[in-house]
């Protein structure tokens, strides 16, 4: 019986130490605008959620205990196009190509998880998507990593994911050279 209570003590020890278990809603802002664009889109993206169940599921841990689950606002489908919508419109309004364009994106992987030590938390977030124009196919990916040393809250998730879409977008260039 001794080990037992040992344990429950050492749980309670981490959740006590580590502030409030249990879900987190991560609000993500609308992507910027730079001053003196339009609202009209030049790029059109349709998202297909293609994730495994299992994949890069968000959750928060402490030293191997789930702690509790991540959710987004909007949901990362919804995160995923905005941010490639407002990036490649960007990016094609400065090379000048002012028609219309419509891609499509499989996304296969977002997620932000928690690897935790006695001191730290990282906060990893990855975003993995194939985004596809024509015939042509460009994988992107992009990684964020933020240290905390207190509870992972909504901003320390919120940072990591920003972290990871600016790399996500930095694969994009190439993309609107092929136009």
């Amino acid at each position: 019986m001794k080990p037992r209570w040992s344990c429950t003590i050492a749980a309670v020890l981490v959740a006590a130490a580590s502030g409030c278990a249990g879900d987190v809603v991560v609000r993500m802002p609308p992507p910027a605008r730079e001053a003196g664009t339009t609202d009209a889109a030049l790029a059109n993206v349709m998202v297909l959620d293609t994730r495994r169940p299992g994949v890069a599921a968000s959750t928060r841990e402490s030293m191997g205990q789930p702690m509790g689950n991540v959710t987004f606002d909007p949901p990362e489908a919804q995160l995923v196009k905005a941010e490639l919508e407002a990036e490649l419109s960007r990016l094609m309004a400065a090379k000048g190509v002012n028609r219309r364009e419509t891609f499509s994106v499989a996304l296969t992987e977002f997620g932000v998880n928690t690897d935790s030590t006695p001191l730290y938390w990282d906060c990893i977030a990855r975003i993995s998507v194939v985004l596809k124009h024509g015939t042509r196919e460009f994988p992107l990916t992009g990684s964020g990593t933020q240290r905390t040393y207190a509870w992972p809250g909504e901003e320390v998730l919120r940072k990591a994911v920003s972290d990871a879409f600016e790399q996500l977008k930095a694969g994009l260039p190439p993309v609107v050279d092929a136009l």
